[in-house]
């Protein structure tokens, strides 16, 4: 097999894509009244997110109307198998 190589040009800071959906689930729980709250990536989508670097997620409890986020960071990397 012939050697290959990924040069990576320059750092992934933008998707541009409407809706992503990822095989990830975020559980956490309401900081006012406790409440849990799950968010499955996989049908509910995120919109237009950025790669490499830190974003806030932002959630809305429907118990008690309180609203809080979550940083997040989509990594993503192109790497060459067998």
């Amino acid at each position: 097999m012939p050697e290959v190589t990924i040069d990576q040009v320059k750092t992934i800071t933008d998707i541009d894509v409407k809706r992503l959906y990822v095989p990830s689930v975020l559980r956490t729980t309401c900081p006012k009244c406790g409440d849990k709250k799950v968010v499955d990536f996989q049908s509910d989508y995120l919109s237009y997110p950025p790669a490499n670097r830190p974003f806030d997620h932002y959630l809305c409890c429907y118990e008690c109307d309180e609203e809080w986020s979550v940083r997040l960071k989509l990594t993503m990397q192109l790497e060459v198998v067998e």
